[in-house]
């Protein structure tokens, strides 16, 4: 077995062993929204900036703020 195999199944027992990384790896996160809204306004952002996309894009933005 390789070395970064071996790494990877220990920091994945160290991750597992912890409550809280075990929480974390069955939940879903708190965050996950805020960053799906703040990803479409980015790329709403990417192309052709008209004032629709702009606006659309600026309230994403503050969809993602208030999440």
């Amino acid at each position: 077995m390789g070395r970064r195999w071996l790494d990877a199944l220990g920091l994945t027992g160290l991750v597992l062993a912890f409550p809280q990384g075990l929480g974390a790896l069955l939940s879903p996160h708190a965050d996950a929204l805020a960053v799906a809204f703040t990803l479409a306004g980015l790329l709403l952002l990417n192309d052709d900036l008209g004032r629709g996309r702009a606006l659309l894009a600026a309230l994403l933005f503050v969809a993602a703020l208030a999440t």
